[in-house]
Parts: structure tokens; sequence; C-alpha cells
């Protein structure tokens, strides 16, 4: 399942000005008299309407990467996980803004949760989880949607291996589509791993 990474909006800015600060520094041709610059030949001709042509497509990237920009409104209340309130949990323990779950068996999953009322149908979002565990977990770390069985679907969750959760925290994302839904789904952070996984922060933000 791919993540995804925002492209960088002030790099692309960035070259636009190399690019425009190029085409400047081009030899001013000579001025003709009513209708503006003349160039001497064309080589001249062409080199400007290259620059140009470099500047506007830079513009058009600047304008397309500004337009698919991710929003920075967190859906999830208490993205910290320092509020008891704000989720139910399972086999969990909520104490200085992170969480532990934990698998009791392998079989009944260690899991916290929490309704999301403004997730709107048919639209994307980042979704992103940081973990760690002392130990290597025996089974995967999961973070979804769900409702019921008619809305649980791997295309709307984000799996962490075992492999992948170190001792260090990390964060994990990826883009998930909502798809459509009758009732507001949940945000679930769930394992079945007997080796507790500790969480310290969740997002879901929209982007475009």
């Amino acid at each position: 399942m791919g993540g995804n990474r925002k492209e960088d909006s002030c790099a692309v800015c960035t070259g636009f000005c190399r690019i425009k600060r190029f085409v400047s520094k081009r030899p001013v041709p000579r001025r003709k008299a009513v209708s503006g610059f003349e160039p001497d030949n064309v080589k001249e001709r062409s080199l400007m309407k290259y620059g140009l042509i470099l500047v506007l497509a830079a513009y058009i990237s600047c304008l397309a990467v500004c337009s698919t920009a991710e929003k920075t409104e967190n859906l999830i209340n208490d993205s910290s996980l320092d509020n008891r309130l704000a989720w139910e949990s399972m086999n969990a323990s909520i104490a200085e803004g992170t969480v532990q779950i934990q698998s009791p068996d392998g079989v009944d999953p260690g899991m916290v949760r929490q309704v999301i009322t403004a997730l709107k149908p048919d639209t994307h979002y980042k979704m992103s989880a940081t973990a760690r565990a002392l130990n290597t977990p025996t089974s995967q770390l999961s973070v979804d949607l769900f409702i019921d069985e008619s809305y649980d679907s791997p295309d709307q969750e984000l799996v962490v291996m075992p492999m992948e959760i170190g001792p260090n925290y990390t964060t994990f994302h990826r883009i998930v589509n909502t798809g459509s839904f009758t009732e507001q789904p949940y945000i679930r952070i769930f394992t079945l791993s007997t080796v507790p996984v500790e969480i310290s922060d969740v997002s879901l933000i929209e982007v475009g």
C-alpha cells in the first residue's frame, strides 16, 4: 500500500524565480521604433521564446502544486492521544500523550477508536500514525476507517508491518479515499501483537 509525499511548493517557486532571472539577464535587443523589441537575429529570437516558455511552464507548475497541497486541519479530536474521553479503547492504556495497545492473547485486539464527525465522502485524506515498540511486535499495526462489515476496506487502511516498527518513534502514512458511507465512520488503531505498541500521534488530513 503506497504512501504519498507532498511536493515542496517552495522548491517550485524557487525554480520559477531562477528561470525568471535567467530570462531577464539575456542581452537586450535593439529597439524597434514603434512595435517594441526586434531581435538582432533568429537565434536571439529563439532564445527569448524558449525562455518565455520555461517561465510559463514553471508558473503553471507552481499553481498546480499550490492547488493540490494538503490542508492543515486534522479531523481527529486530540491527535496526541492525551484525552481519554475522545477515544473508545480496548486492551489499551492512555497516558502522557501516548497510547499503548496490546493483544492479551493474539486473538482479541488492542485498540482505540473515535468517530470522525467531519469526514467527507469520496474525498482523499492523508492518514498518518507515529508509533514505536521496544521489541519487535508479533503482528502488524493497522489504522483504518470503519463502520461495520459493509464499510471495512483495505483501500482505507494504513498497515505497518512488525519489522517497520522500531524502538524510536517513526511516522507512517498513506493516502486513502473515503468512498461513500451512510453514517460517520470510526478511525481505528489496532493490533493483534502480544508485544506492546505505542502510538504518540495520529492524523487524518484532507488533501486536494
